[in-house]
């Protein structure tokens, strides 16, 4: 699957989770733009200390919190940085920091901008 494909974020999902309560959804997407970048330190730490289960541990949370609040590329990317880090494969888990990253810095541009798909 091409992460190109998938939208930054998907709000019409998100917000049949939260019962169509617009107001809860911003809520989230508030605490998801105070939160992940801090997932995103964890990763780097962990990345830097070979240290697969912190890896793990840090984008399985990134994709949970990506997926809460419909952000499907980023929650691709932590998605198969996490498959990596369970095989314990430090290689692929570097050179897919960058399109966590990437997607991260387009789920917060979009929210800042007020700019999701319904």
């Amino acid at each position: 699957m091409n992460l190109d494909d998938l939208p930054v974020v998907e709000q019409t999902r998100s917000l049949a989770r939260v019962g169509g309560d617009m107001e809860l959804l911003q809520e989230l997407y508030g605490v998801f733009a105070s939160v992940a970048p801090e997932r995103i330190m964890e990763l780097r730490e962990a990345l830097a200390a070979g240290e697969t289960n912190a890896i793990w541990r840090a984008a399985h949370s990134l994709k949970g919190e990506c997926g809460a609040v419909g952000a499907e590329r980023c929650r691709e990317a932590a998605a198969r940085l996490e498959d990596a880090a369970r095989v314990g494969d430090l290689v692929s888990a570097r050179s897919l920091l960058p399109l966590v990253e990437r997607g991260l810095a387009e789920v917060l541009g979009s929210l800042a901008l007020g700019r999701v798909d319904i």
